[in-house]
C-alpha cells in the first residue's frame, strides 16, 4: 500500500515484461543491448474499497475471479483472451500461443494413455514464491567484505593466510564464488578490479545464502538517511542512467523503488533450461545438415535455372529455414540482464478513474532501466 502519496494505492502492483530476443531482430535491432526498453515495468493500483477486493478479508468472496465479469483469459500467458479455440476447447489470445499450446501440451495429451498433467510452454518462465527478509545490520559488514574476497582469493587460486581460522558454517551457507560468476556473468578478474562489482557481491554476501536473493526493495528512500541503500545496488561501474525522468502523466519525480537480481534469471529459466537439455539432440546442429545446404546451394548457382526442380529449390529455403530457426533456439532467445532498476512516482498517480482514449488504460509505465551482464 502506499496510501500516504495517494489514496487510490491501496492495493499496488507492478508487472515487469522483458524482452527474450538478445540476438538481432528483423530489422537490426538488439534489445539486448538496449538499456531501456528491453525491460518494461507497469504499474496499477486500486483504492481499498473497489469492486475487485474485499475490504476485508472473506473467503467467499469471488469478484476478483475473470469468471465473474464474464472474460476469458489465455490459456498459455493469462491475458485477456481473443477467442477459443474448437479444436483445443480453451482460450487464447492470438495464434502464437494457440500453435504453442497445441504442440506443447495438448498433442502430447493425446499420445500419451496415462494422460499427465503436461505444463511446460517456452512462453511461460518458471514460477516462485519471493520470501521476504530484511537485510542484515551494517555491523556485518567486515564479515561480508572478508568472505567475499576469501570467495574471490579461491576461485582465482590464490592462498589466503589463516584460512583454516575461516567461519566453515558461514562458509557453506554462502554459494560457491563460481556458480555465482555464472549467474551473473562475470569474470573473476571483472570482479576483483571493478570496485562496483566488489561492492555488490559483498553486499550480496551479507546474506547467508547470496544466490536465492532475487530482488530488493526499497521504495523513495532519504538519500541522507540510507546514504549507500538510496541508490539501486549496481553490478558495474559503467552503464549506469545519466537522469531519471519525471512521471510523464502527472509531472512527480520517480525515485529508486527496488531492482531484479541477476540471480532471478537462475530461477526464472530453470524449467527451460531442463526441457532445452532434453531437446538437445533434437536441436543440435549437424555437421553434415550444414554441409548438405553448401552442396544444393552450389549445385543451384552453377545450374541453369530452367534445369533446377522448383521442389528442389523450395527443398532448400526449408533446410535453410529450419538450420536458422535452430541457432535463434540455442542461443539468444531469453532474457538476460545485470540488474534492473525500477523507478516509481512518487505521487503513486492513477487510480480507479482512466482518462478517456488513455493508450495503457488504467496501467502507467515506470522508469525501467538495465544494466547489462557482466560477461
Amino acid at each position: 500500500p502506499c496510501e500516504e502519496a495517494n489514496p487510490d494505492a491501496f492495493h499496488r502492483s507492478f508487472y515487469v515484461f522483458a524482452c527474450p530476443n538478445s540476438n538481432n531482430g528483423e530489422n537490426g535491432e538488439n534489445c539486448g543491448e538496449n538499456s531501456t526498453g528491453a525491460v518494461r515495468v507497469f504499474r496499477a493500483q486500486l483504492p481499498r474499497q473497489n469492486p475487485y477486493f474485499p475490504v476485508d478479508p472473506d473467503e467467499s468472496w469471488t469478484m476478483h475471479h475473470p469468471e465473474s465479469w464474464d472474460v476469458n483469459l489465455c490459456q498459455v500467458c493469462g491475458q485477456r483472451s481473443h477467442g477459443r479455440c474448437p479444436m483445443q476447447g480453451v482460450h487464447f489470445c492470438g495464434k502464437h500461443h494457440q500453435k504453442e499450446h497445441k504442440h506443447y501440451i495438448f498433442d502430447k495429451q493425446k499420445q500419451l494413455s496415462n494422460k499427465l498433467n503436461l505444463q511446460f510452454l517456452p512462453s511461460v518462465l518458471t514460477a516462485s514464491e519471493l520470501v521476504v527478509e530484511e537485510e542484515p545490520f551494517d555491523q556485518n559488514d567486515e564479515k561480508a567484505r572478508d568472505r567475499a574476497e576469501r570467495a574471490l582469493f579461491k576461485a582465482q587460486g590464490i592462498i589466503v593466510e589463516g584460512e583454516d581460522d575461516f567461519d566453515s558454517d558461514d562458509e557453506d551457507k554462502n554459494l560457491e564464488q563460481k556458480d555465482l560468476n555464472e549467474m551473473t556473468g562475470a569474470a573473476e578478474e571483472t570482479v576483483s578490479k571493478d570496485p562496483v562489482t566488489m561492492k555488490f557481491y559483498e553486499r550480496i554476501n551479507k546474506f547467508p545464502d547470496a544466490k536465492t536473493q532475487c530482488l530488493r526493495y526499497l521504495r523513495w528512500p532519504d538519500q541522507d538517511m540510507c546514504h549507500d541503500t538510496g541508490t539501486p545496488l549496481w553490478i558495474r561501474s559503467d552503464c549506469l542512467p545519466e537522469k531519471i525522468p519525471c512521471c510523464e502523466l502527472c509531472g512527480a519525480d520517480r525515485k529508486f523503488e527496488f531492482q531484479i537480481m541477476p540471480q532471478m534469471l537462475h530461477y526464472l529459466l530453470k524449467d527451460l533450461e531442463l526441457e532445452r537439455a532434453k531437446e538437445e539432440v533434437k536441436t543440435r546442429i549437424k555437421k553434415e545438415d550444414i554441409e548438405a545446404i553448401k552442396t544444393a546451394t552450389s549445385i543451384m548457382e552453377q545450374a541453369p535455372p530452367e534445369q533446377v526442380p522448383a521442389d528442389f529449390a523450395a527443398s532448400k529455403e526449408k533446410a535453410v529455414d529450419a538450420l536458422r530457426a535452430k541457432l535463434m533456439q540455442q542461443d539468444g532467445d531469453r532474457p538476460d540482464w545485470g540488474v534492473v532498476a525500477v523507478y516509481s512516482c512518487t505521487g503513486s498517480c492513477g487510480g480507479m478513474k482512466v482518462e478517456e482514449g488513455a493508450e495503457l488504460g488504467a496501467y502507467i509505465e515506470e522508469f525501467a532501466w538495465k544494466q547489462p551482464s557482466l560477461d
